[in-house]
């Protein structure tokens, strides 16, 4: 099949010329080259140039094309799943896809044209990346950490190559404020591309990527795990998805936005640098939160509270968002007695032997009274104390976090403090 297709291309294109506009009208070889290189607005020029076809082939290449898709067209038309994700228009007649085809077949040449025609009308998968921008985090060189997830630095300067932004986006936040900035690509498989016009509502894609099913927020997921491994707080501040430059030339989708916080609008500097070493742990611990799908309240609380309490705010709010974590850690069952049972808590959780356990204890009870002031309005100052007390029991939150990731239940602290071991 995908032969016939191609030998059929092939014909067509020897006898079709494309109207670029102020490029003239230009034969196949030549439409490629300004096709590769136009820039600014005459990429839109370019790639919507009309094509003129002999009419008994543009006749034979769309009977192919219809029967090619027989399963998804109702009156001519058939639906775009696509837009899903990518947005664009939900329905397309066969007719004016068959010219998109013919512009595809002239940029990509006929046999790649024809291969991808084949997988769409068998149901295959489309690979698109999904983008982001993170703050809080940096890196000095890329970084591949294997199945299909990638950081980089943005450059400081349009004029790197390289630098692919939703067209926008700079606009938005400001060229200064988003160069330098962490980007991350996750590839990712969404399909089956194609559907009946009247299904386009009721059949979104599948969204895959090497961990499997896309479900949720892959990105708020490795912003935590992130946070976690490099002890910082890392969000995610703009994303997108992109496809690749052989299914854009197809003109299912003419383009994908951008969508972000208004509450992450800023980006703010990145003080902490992630390292090759430590991309093991991870990926590691981006496995272990994508397969734990048991409900855990508590410990997604705590995980979410500490990384507000490290995010770039008062201190009496991250004494208060410290608070908050370490009782969801360590206070689920009980609200009496709280500081008191969180502190002996988490002493009994973290500490080795009655040394570290009692200044581990001391270390709580300090940061739930100041977090207690906190509450209650009472100032919090900003002074050495206040920060190294912030510090050190934002490390204790970070270690329950992380041992209570490697535990299969919470454990039970009315056995765990009379001195029962607990399996780990």
């Amino acid at each position: 099949m995908t032969r016939d297709y191609t030998e059929l291309l092939n014909k067509l294109l020897q006898q079709t010329t494309f109207d670029c506009g102020r490029f003239g009208i230009l034969p196949c070889k030549d439409f490629r080259d300004v096709y590769r290189v136009a820039t600014g607005r005459d990429t839109f020029e370019v790639e919507s140039a009309k094509p003129s076809v002999p009419e008994g082939l543009l006749a034979e290449l769309t009977d192919a094309i219809r029967t090619l898709l027989h399963r998804y067209t109702v009156d001519d038309r058939f639906g775009n799943a696509l837009v899903h994700i990518f947005g664009g228009s939900p329905v397309l007649g066969v007719a004016e896809f068959v010219l998109n085809v013919v512009r595809a077949a002239a940029t990509l040449g006929p046999e790649r044209a024809a291969q991808w025609l084949s997988e769409w009308a068998s149901g295959a998968s489309v690979p698109y990346q999904l983008s982001a921008v993170f703050s809080g985090l940096t890196v000095d060189q890329p970084l591949e950490m294997g199945r299909g997830v990638r950081f980089m630095t943005l450059p400081y300067s349009f004029s790197d190559d390289g630098v692919h932004l939703p067209f926008g986006s700079t606009f938005h936040f400001g060229q200064s404020s988003i160069m330098g900035a962490l980007k991350v690509t996750i590839d990712c498989m969404a399909g089956p591309a194609l559907c009946k016009p009247e299904e386009i509502e009721l059949s979104p894609p599948e969204r895959t990527w090497d961990y499997g099913p896309v479900s949720g927020d892959p990105l708020a997921t490795l912003c935590e795990v992130l946070s976690l491994v490099c002890n910082c707080h890392v969000s995610s501040r703009m994303q997108w998805p992109d496809w690749s430059e052989e299914v854009k030339a197809f003109r299912l989708v003419l383009g994908s936005g951008f969508s972000f916080s208004a509450e992450n609008a800023f980006f703010p500097p990145s003080s902490t640098t992630m390292k090759e070493e430590h991309l093991k742990d991870v990926r590691g611990l981006l496995v272990k939160r994508l397969e734990d799908v048991a409900p855990r309240k508590g410990l997604n609380l705590a995980i979410s509270r500490w990384m507000r309490s490290k995010s770039r705010t008062s201190y009496a709010d991250q004494f208060i968002e410290l608070r908050i974590a370490l009782e969801a850690l360590y206070l689920t069952d009980t609200n009496v007695e709280l500081g008191f049972r969180l502190a002996t808590r988490g002493a009994w959780h973290l500490g080795t032997d009655f040394g570290e356990r009692s200044e581990y204890r001391e270390l709580l009870h300090q940061v739930y009274r100041k977090a207690s002031n906190a509450v209650h309005a009472h100032e919090v100052q900003h002074n050495e104390e206040s920060r190294k007390l912030l510090a050190d029991a934002q490390d204790l939150c970070r270690m329950g976090i992380l041992k209570r990731l490697d535990e299969t239940e919470e454990p039970n602290w009315n056995e765990v403090i009379l001195g029962k071991d607990y399996d780990v």
